[in-house]
């Protein structure tokens, strides 16, 4: 293999000095390398997508190798196939991306030669698959719900996974399994056969998964950021995406690629739900710095905020059929704003929230989750508090109260073009009202 001569040399100086390093400087996989896997490699191989039938996410699967046999000798990087995969002037892998910068693979090399040392805690070393899935003991919080349109399927979150029921039979139909331990948001394609998820690890990595449901199987994942991914939305042409995230940006992306063809950094705090326009050219992100902004989607020009800035959105939800949304608040504050610029504030006009439509009655504490019923006319909303309510959108009026949770409602949806809502939060359960 043709590699930099610098590298060489650099891979030369590292096998000749490690005989006399100090215990100190013995490379951790835990907070040196497997942050190099997930940041570059982890996308295309970790246990729901292993590509080539390799596994990144942890050394015992490292150490299993894949489809051409092992990746790794130990204490021998130059003759590692790792190694010959991601060094040389042209590296085949990561196959989308960049090239691993010298000092990740000094890091690399160093640990294949110290003896691919694993010194992960015990808690990180479970890799699910489909043949070694989770398994619960006490029902896991429901941070997501998404229901196909045509209400015949429901797909709740889990730990590292998605699990997929029959909404007429109530029979678990699917088990997605993957490599974010949590799922913050989901949505399904027009035909019910696409699920778009976005989760990730806290500090970790933020990842997008796509499955095809017919086949049962991840067709894409496109790890985007070092922390957790949230807000998902897929543009009306289906060939895009939005997700915000922890690290305070908004990223428009190709849905099959993976490409960021827009990255959005005029947040100032976490992004935690977006939203198209109903033609897809804006897009609109809100965050707990109290901002719904407007985005022009094709280039991400900043355009405007839509609201004045009363509390932190927590929740968000497109009009199906007219360019309003719905946000809920961390102080209990639900509103429907206009998908516009804000023009008409400031000045010599007193109206400084132009754009608004409706403060609905206050909730008892922060509202998590906010959902449109088919055709608009209702709103749905729950969080902290004793129950879900639902409002007339016409005339802001409260005609339901939903309770029997326990804990916070995360999550809620109406099912297809019926008034049935769905509920999930904190004590596990999936509610049907």
């Amino acid at each position: 293999m043709n590699r930099r001569p610098w590298l060489l040399i650099l891979l030369g100086v590292l096998l000749g000095g490690f005989a006399g390093l100090a215990k100190a400087d013995q490379v951790s996989f835990f907070q040196e390398v497997a942050p190099i896997f997930r940041k570059h490699c982890n996308g295309c191989h970790h246990p729901g997508k292993k590509k080539g039938g390799v596994d990144l996410t942890s050394v015992d699967a490292i150490l299993k190798g894949g489809r051409d046999g092992d990746i790794v000798l130990k204490g021998n990087p130059a003759e590692s196939l790792l190694w010959e995969v991601i060094a040389g002037d042209e590296p085949s892998m990561p196959e989308d991306g960049e090239p691993l910068s010298d000092a990740d693979l000094a890091i690399i090399a160093a640990w294949i030669d110290q003896g691919v040392i694993d010194d992960s805690p015990a808690s990180t070393q479970v890799a699910f698959s489909d043949e070694n899935p989770p398994v619960y003991a006490n029902a896991p919080v429901l941070s997501s719900v998404a229901i196909s349109l045509d209400g015949e399927k429901v797909a709740v979150s889990g730990y590292h996974e998605i699990l997929v029921y029959d909404l007429e039979k109530w029979t678990l139909v699917d088990r997605l399994i993957g490599s974010s331990p949590r799922i913050t948001s989901m949505v399904f394609s027009e035909d019910g056969e696409t699920l778009v998820a976005a989760g990730g690890s806290p500090a970790f990595f933020g990842d997008v998964q796509v499955w095809d449901l017919k086949e049962s199987r991840m067709k894409h994942v496109h790890r985007l950021s070092t922390d957790s991914l949230f807000g998902i939305s897929v543009s009306p042409d289906h060939s895009r995406l939005a997700v915000g995230g922890a690290d305070k940006k908004t990223r428009i992306v190709d849905l099959v690629s993976g490409d960021v063809e827009v990255e959005f950094e005029n947040h100032s705090d976490w992004v935690l739900r977006t939203c198209f326009s109903g033609d897809g050219t804006k897009l609109v992100s809100g965050s707990r710095d109290k901002a719904m902004k407007l985005i022009d989607a094709s280039n991400g020009q900043f355009i405007d905020d839509i609201n004045q800035l009363f509390e932190e959105v927590l929740s968000l939800a497109k009009h199906p059929n007219d360019d309003i949304v719905a946000y809920g608040g961390d102080l209990g504050g639900v509103r429907t704003y206009r998908i516009s610029d804000n023009q008409l504030r400031g000045g010599g006009n007193t109206k400084r929230d132009a754009n608004i439509l409706r403060s609905y009655e206050r909730m008892e504490g922060a509202v998590f989750a906010v959902a449109f019923n088919h055709d608009g006319s209702l709103l749905a909303a729950g969080g902290v508090g004793s129950s879900v309510a639902v409002f007339k959108v016409d005339d802001g009026k409260r005609i339901a109260d939903l309770t029997g949770h326990d804990g916070a409602v995360f999550t809620l949806g109406f099912v297809g073009d019926s008034n049935r809502i769905l509920v999930g939060g904190y004590d596990g359960l999936l509610r049907e009202y």
